[in-house]
């Protein structure tokens, strides 16, 4: 059986979301804020998605914990990303609840009208980047202990001017964080951040207190806490910090500033003014370039750790500067590194080996370039190089060079009582030190703590336990240390003893409980309080303070550490001493109740419980919560009792009169000869006589009878009244005249085309309807329009017009159906078009009749291989072909021919070449002459002359032309040369035409190609003018018009020209005897007809 219910309880488990799933709302809006569901989030929760309206401006907004939606309640657990990005409505304060998880990006970044608080409750988790970016918030900004992650730029340029409180588990500060706001105030980094970002804190100069590093900072990077000059008092860099930087123009830091031994990377820190001090110590091997520039008040640098190279500038403007102290392992000082120094006292530097050392890197002020001066200030340097750094570059400068005191014999290493020591906080322990060698002539040993919080150390090595926590004793003597572990534990508690107060203790009395702890030096003394019975009494688990809540003795705990000690107090009740009743003297009516209280003196009295009773039931009953209830006429007496006093209240009963008359209705219609019975309730039930007179005010409109019935006699308005003693009630009665009943339309037995008008009529019952006006209407505006007064209707578009007729509050109904115009006919806008493949031409189709319904086109193309067609009739040329075009409208088409040619290569460039004498012309092509050969190309060479008639000089398939110089040397024609090609089928096909100046004509002149080239076809060939021989040509010309014959050399130089009259038939020989032998262009024209070829005179 148990396995049974088990099985059942996992299936209801199981199947619970997909029921609630299906009732769910995934997005709905509740106060102009829209929430979302979507998985992976449990069925009962949703997030916050954004603003339903951006219109409305929204004041204090709340994102509450949960929300109700169609008798549902559910969690909000998120805010979207970008959610209320820019809302600039978003006005006052914004305040979000504990049940939000995540706060995700930019969900209220630029939403610059939140001007008042910003309320974080506890239980948020997680705020993301840019989340309040751009926000105007004003006073604190408290981030609750739940938040563990704060991403980039989350609080950028948000404004506030309270104080800043950062949530304890953060363990890292994101970049531009809190960039450029106006907090005041300390500010207190959380106990477990380690790292803080870059620019986290830029520009936020309103803090006006110290800033405070927990020990647990590692890194701080570039630019974070660039220009807060508010910041002040000391600024302490923690023991475990590795890199730290980010420090630019915080002005208000004072006093020294010392770097631990974890140190490994420093910079930024320039304008840091109030500094009055430099200690670097760890593992840094670089001072970077002006790390710590313009420390106008610092007097003195020790650089302990093991630095190599400090770059230019690194301390420039530091002009108080009277002390620097410099490593053993630096190898290089850059250029202004300690200028200007005008107050510089001494130098020392425990190199071996000179640094190489710019000459300016020391004592350069005042503008001037001290390079060539002495520098008189001491230097101090190891004992066995002072002639090495008098002879470097940069330290030749210095007037003398000493040795550091001591570097004769210097300690080598130095050695410990003890490595490790463990003391309770109060105890002390002395450690010694031994320095090696044994002959070491300064055996002067400092002694220092890490952590004077944790232990201090005093000059002769004794150790003083402070608090508990670990440090190190470190022990130096000149440049060797050592170091001891020192780890402190607390003192505890051994006995603790409450101190119980010798007095009474009564319920609601706050008592403050005390413990006596021992030992006296117990280090932490804080007391857990517990109350062992809650019921009793409550304690205050930190002060001790008690509250007593009920009678009975409280067991109480004092915890300190594993000690514990129990004690207990007797808590009394309070009793009452006097009762009070409301009121002394009440009178009732039969029928009616009345409510006492009663009062409980003094008001701490703990058992406060009233008993009422009534001395004579037969006239006034009471009940246990002090209700009175009158049964009969007459006195009774009514008392209250608590514990041991009590109170008295007098009761009189009255008889029951009639206070009010009710009618079922107080408006009535009805129609003339129609009867309608109306009812009176005459108040209290309990009234002695309820006798009722009718009567009406105007019998000529309605009449009433004895028992209410009203029957309507004319047209009008009458008042019913009924009374019943001295109360009364009217009922208005309306009497109209006969309506309509039914209204039937009359639909014609007719088909109805669109564009069609038809008036309708209808029928009206019954025939005595007083008005039988007609009120249209049609409720499918898109299918037809009525007229609503004459019923008139026009069909607008194909289907069924749904028709009401309305007569009064009557009503009829009909459809009528209305047909589409067919086409008749298509008509495209052209029956032949010509293409080239790849070119594209636009079709137009006209549908007939002009009102068709439908007049959507469509193309098709017969062969898609030659030519294809889109839904707009633009057609593209695909292959060289014949196909069709067909536009199909409804049942009729229509059809156009398209001819698809092919694409000619055009030329692309045209030059001259001549002198005047040598007139010659050349194209150039993309193709190579045996391309030109093998496709067909020929060329027409031609000109425009200045009144626009166009001439053709020559067709040919050479890529060269000559004419006369007449025609090559007029200035007024414009010289143009385009390519075709002559299909088997009689068409020609032309290329652009280009010109000499390099314009391009997109058409050149077919028509004018084609009538040419007939012309010359019924006359002669041109090909046959010139005919080569075996040492030169023979030239035959049976010309009709003006001729003449030219020779150029293959360079394009001139040779001679000879004219011939027209009617003369030309028989020439161009050979040896008329030019030396080489070769030539000879070409021969004959009026607009010219032909060239190339001959070899031998």
């Amino acid at each position: 059986m148990r396995n049974i219910q088990a099985i059942i309880f996992i299936i209801l488990i199981i199947l619970c979301p997909f029921h609630c799933y299906g009732v769910f709302h995934s997005n709905f809006v509740i106060n102009n804020i829209k929430y979302e569901w979507s998985p992976p989030l449990p069925f009962n929760q949703v997030k916050v998605v954004g603003v339903a309206s951006k219109d409305i401006t929204v004041t204090d907004l709340v994102i509450p914990d949960k929300i109700h939606y169609d008798g549902e309640e559910y969690e909000v657990y998120s805010i979207y990303e970008r959610a209320f990005e820019n809302c600039s409505n978003l006005k006052g304060n914004l305040t979000i609840s504990k049940s939000i998880k995540e706060i995700e990006e930019r969900a209220f970044n630029g939403c610059d009208g939140l001007t008042g608080t910003l309320t974080l409750e506890n239980g948020i988790e997680d705020i993301q980047g840019a989340a309040f970016r751009y926000c105007n918030f004003s006073g604190d900004l408290i981030i609750p202990n739940s938040v563990v992650s704060i991403g980039p730029g989350a609080f950028r340029d948000c404004g506030f001017d309270g104080n800043l409180v950062l949530p304890e588990n953060l363990t890292t500060i994101e970049s531009q964080t809190f960039e450029n706001c106006n907090f005041t105030g300390e500010l207190i980094i959380p106990g477990k951040v380690k790292r803080i970002e870059g620019a986290a804190f830029w520009g936020c100069y309103g803090f006006t207190g110290e800033l405070r590093l927990p020990d647990s900072i590692e890194e701080i990077m570039y630019g974070s806490f660039r220009n807060c000059t508010g910041f002040t008092g000391q600024l302490i860099i923690p023991n475990h910090a590795r890199k730290i930087y980010g420090f630019e123009g915080c002005s208000g830091f004072t006093g020294p500033l010392i770097f631990p031994e974890s140190l490994e990377e420093v910079g930024e820190f320039s304008g840091c003014t109030g500094i009055t001090s430099i200690h670097i110590n760890g593992r840094v091997s670089t001072i970077r370039n002006s790390s710590f520039e313009n420390l106008t008040n610092l007097k003195t640098i020790e650089i302990n750790a093991p630095v190599l190279t400090i770059d230019s500038g690194a301390f420039n403007g530091c002009v108080s500067l009277e002390s620097v102290i410099l490593p053993a392992s630096l190898t290089k000082i850059g250029a202004s590194v300690f200028i200007p120094s005008p107050n510089l006292k001494e130098v020392t530097c425990y190199a071996t080996t000179p640094p190489d050392c710019y000459y300016d890197a020391f004592k350069e002020f005042d503008g001037i370039d001290m390079s060539q001066y002495p520098i008189d200030v001491p230097l101090y340097v190891p004992a066995s190089a002072i002639e090495q750094y008098k002879s470097s570059t940069g330290w030749s400068r210095f007037f003398q060079a000493y040795p550091i005191p001591g570097t004769e014999i210097s300690p080598q290493d130095i050695t410990l009582s003890n490595d490790e020591i463990t003391l309770f906080v109060g105890e002390k322990e002395k450690l010694s030190a031994i320095v090696s060698p044994d002959n070491t002539t300064n055996k002067t040993i400092v002694w220092k703590s890490s952590d004077e919080s944790i232990a201090i150390v005093s000059s002769d090595g004794t150790v003083t336990a402070v608090s508990v926590g670990t440090a190190r004793i470190s022990a130096t003597c000149g440049t060797v240390s050592a170091t001891c572990k020192l780890k402190v534990n607390p003192v505890t508690a051994t006995t603790i003893f409450i101190n119980v107060p010798d007095m009474e203790v009564y319920v609601g009395d706050k008592v403050m409980l005390s413990a006596k702890i021992t030992p006296d030096n117990t280090t932490d003394k804080s007391v857990i309080w517990t109350c062992m019975t809650p019921d009793i009494a409550t304690i205050n688990s930190q002060s001790g303070e008690l509250t007593a809540i009920a009678p009975g003795v409280a067991k109480i705990m004092a915890a300190c550490g594993t000690v514990t000690d129990m004690a207990t107090i007797t808590v009394k009740p309070i009793l009452a001493t006097s009762v009070t009743i409301s009121t002394e003297d009440m009178t009732l009516v039969v029928g009616e109740t009345g409510t006492l209280t009663a009062t409980v003196r003094p008001e701490g009295t703990t058992d406060k419980t009233v008993t009422w009773g009534s001395d004579n039931d037969a006239i006034a009953t009471v009940a246990a919560d002090g209700t009175v209830t009158a049964v009969s006429v007459g006195v009774a007496n009514i008392t209250a009792k608590c514990n041991d006093v009590s109170a008295t209240c007098k009761v009189t009963v009255n008889p029951v009169i009639a206070s009010a008359i009710t009618l079922n209705a107080q408006n009535l219609t009805i129609l003339i000869g129609q009867t309608e019975k109306l009812t009176a309730t005459v108040l209290p039930e309990s009234t002695s006589d309820k006798t009722v007179t009718w009567a009406s005010d105007n019998e000529a409109i309605a009449t009433v009878a004895a028992d209410g019935t009203v029957t309507g006699v004319s047209v009008g308005v009458a008042n019913i009244t009924a009374k019943c003693g001295d109360v009364s009630a009217t009922c208005k009665v309306t009497v109209n005249p006969v309506p309509a009943a039914t209204v039937t339309i009359n639909v014609p037995d007719t088909k109805i085309y669109v564009g069609d008008k038809l008036t309708l009529s209808a029928m009206v019952v019954p025939d005595n309807t007083t008005d039988k006006t007609l009120i249209w209407t049609c409720s499918t505006p898109e299918i037809a329009t009525i007229n609503a007064k004459t019923g008139e209707l026009t069909a607008i578009a194909p289907g069924e017009a749904r028709i009401k007729a309305t007569c009064g509050e009557a009503t009829g109904m009909a459809t009528v159906t209305i047909i589409p115009v067919p086409a008749t006919s298509v008509t495209i806008s052209t029956d032949d078009i010509t293409l080239l493949v790849g070119q594209t031409g636009k079709l137009t189709a006209t549908v007939f009749p002009e009102n068709t319904t439908d007049k959507n086109i469509v193309w098709e193309s017969d062969n898609d291989a030659i030519a294809t067609v889109t839904s707009d009739g633009t057609v593209t040329a695909v292959s060289i072909g014949i196909t069709n075009i067909t536009a199909t409208c409804g049942d009729v088409t229509s059809t156009c021919k398209v001819t698809v040619i092919p694409r000619i290569e055009a030329p692309i460039d045209f030059v001259r070449k001549g002198n005047g004498t040598s007139c010659t012309f050349i194209v150039m092509m993309n193709l190579s002459d045996e391309q030109l050969a093998q496709e067909g190309y020929r060329f027409v060479y031609g000109y425009t002359d200045i009144q626009g008639s166009e001439h053709i000089m020559t067709t040919t398939n050479l890529r060269y032309c000559h004419t006369t110089p007449e025609v090559y040397n007029n200035n007024g024609n414009d010289f143009w040369v385009y390519a075709f090609l002559a299909n088997d089928d009689g068409t020609i096909v032309c290329s652009t035409r280009r010109h000499l100046d390099g314009r391009i004509d997109f058409e050149a002149n077919a028509n004018m190609l084609s009538n040419y080239l007939n012309r010359l076809a019924n006359i002669y060939n041109p090909e046959n003018w010139i005919t080569a021989t075996s040492h030169g040509a023979q030239i035959t010309l049976p010309c009709a018009e003006n001729a003449f014959v030219t020779v150029h050399a293959i360079n394009g130089t001139f040779m001679f020209k000879r004219n011939y009259e027209n009617g003369i038939e030309i028989i020439d020989e161009i050979t040896s005897s008329h030019l030396v032998p080489s070769i030539y262009i000879v070409t021969v024209s004959c009026g607009d007809t010219t032909t060239s070829k190339k001959i070899t005179i031998r």
